[in-house]
């Protein structure tokens, strides 16, 4: 019965094991368009003046800025 006990608890300790942290890069190859591009969702859009970001990125992040004058 020990041995039972034993091998249930072992088996369920196993399973419970955290699985080892991968990381992964979200950041490269993000673009932004602010506006509405009725074509965007082709496979052969060209989006190249599209503005390249990288992540965290906030959409109106450019209307945030306050520039003040001296």
């Amino acid at each position: 019965m020990k041995q039972f006990v034993f091998l249930i608890v072992a088996f369920f300790t196993t399973i419970t094991l955290p699985a080892q942290r991968q990381k992964y890069n979200f950041n490269p190859g993000w673009k932004v368009f602010v506006g509405n591009n009725a074509d965007a969702y082709k496979n052969d859009f060209d989006d190249s003046r599209w503005k390249n970001v990288t992540l965290p990125y906030a959409w109106n992040e450019d209307e945030g800025c306050i520039r003040l004058r001296p």
